[in-house]
């Protein structure tokens, strides 16, 4: 993703790959500034920590755990975030 951003700095969507994504699934990046690395990273972390934690409590996301499932999951995840900011 990150080269993706500096092969074309005023991109505003980021195509995931597929697989493991569903077919035209597209990350839409935070208006006016680039996310790095360490965000990233830290958001990564974030959403595990969310997957556990709905695994230990048996809530409705507990064991969506397909390729699709996931990278769909975190698209969501990144962009509620990124929107709540």
């Amino acid at each position: 993703m990150l080269a993706h951003l500096t092969a074309a700095p005023g991109a505003t969507t980021f195509p995931i790959p597929s697989p493991p994504a569903a077919k035209g699934l597209v990350l839409h990046l935070p208006h006016g500034r680039r996310p790095t690395l360490a965000e990233l990273q830290r958001h990564k972390r974030g959403f595990e920590a969310q997957q556990r934690l709905a695994l230990t409590t048996n809530s409705r996301g507990a064991g969506s755990w397909t390729e699709e499932l996931v990278a769909s999951g975190f698209v969501t995840y990144l962009e509620t975030t990124w929107e709540s900011a």
